[in-house]
């Protein structure tokens, strides 16, 4: 077994001894506890212990037998739900340090000097884009309104379920507006479609033809946060951040506007006339 195959089972999850057991089974395909030992170079003993949690896993099977035989399950046949697992774990873990962040954010009643003073801020790189994005997201009591495209708005699906939980609570109300230049809705719009009537946080979608790839996002009408590179992808996305009035005026004004007159969006099989 190559060192690249271990890291990669590692890497969804799996200790080292756990790693080296399977592909050693994998290979062998049904093999003794002693074998298997043989294989991996791994003490019999923990060779046993280890055999257990991997089946509790759902990733090796045992056959009633003596000797005892083990087999490994094929890869494919749970690296997706281990890969699930491995996401689901992340995005909670993310929600919650998010929540502590805020619950100390609160006690402390502190706000800086040049947060209090600022009504313009550029972000330069993505990193402090996302990062205020889950500022303004957490701090949100009311309403969530954004103006996206269909690439930005799959990839901030992710983003805004890490605090899909800490939303429902407040009952935060959100409007989503797909902006693309064509006739009719992009398959990349009808899949993000289909995978928000799956559920991560209730919101109304509607889809506007023969708009401009503008993206921006409105915060309780307190804060906007506008894309200011318009890009497909996240990772080089520059934007605007501004609790200035007139712009905020004029950000709800032009949402609104194009709200009203936007096309209402509901998975396939369910469209609004």
């Amino acid at each position: 077994m190559s060192d690249e195959e271990v890291q990669v089972l590692m890497s969804l999850g799996l200790n080292f001894s756990q790693a080296r057991i399977y592909m050693a089974l994998l290979r062998n395909r049904r093999s003794t506890a002693k074998a298997i030992s043989n294989a991996s170079n791994i003490a019999r003993e923990h060779v046993y212990v280890t055999l257990r949690t991997l089946e509790n896993l759902g990733i090796v099977e045992e056959t009633v037998s003596v000797p005892t035989y083990f087999t490994a399950v094929p890869i494919q046949g749970w690296v997706s739900r281990l890969v699930e697992s491995r996401i689901k774990a992340t995005l909670e873990s993310q929600e919650k340090v998010a929540e502590i962040v805020l619950k100390l954010a609160k006690e402390t009643q502190k706000e800086t000097v040049q947060e209090e003073s600022s009504q313009f801020i550029l972000i330069p790189n993505a990193e402090n884009t996302k990062r205020r994005v889950g500022e303004a997201t957490m701090k949100s009591r009311k309403s969530i309104d954004v103006l996206t495209t269909p690439w930005i708005a799959r990839q901030s699906k992710v983003a805004f379920g890490t605090y899909v939980k800490t939303l429902e609570k407040k009952h935060v109300t959100r409007k989503t507006l797909i902006c693309e230049n064509s006739e009719e809705p992009s398959p990349e719009t009808l899949q993000f479609l289909s995978e928000n009537a799956k559920g991560t946080i209730p919101q109304e979608i509607r889809w506007v033809p023969k708009c401009k790839g503008i993206v921006m996002a409105i915060f309780d009408g307190k804060v906007v946060i506008l894309e200011t590179s318009a890009p497909k992808d996240l990772s080089y996305a520059h934007s605007l951040w501004s609790n200035n009035l007139f712009l905020l005026e004029m950000a709800k004004e032009y949402f609104e506007l194009i709200w009203e007159t936007a096309k209402v969006m509901k998975p396939a099989g369910r469209q609004a006339k």
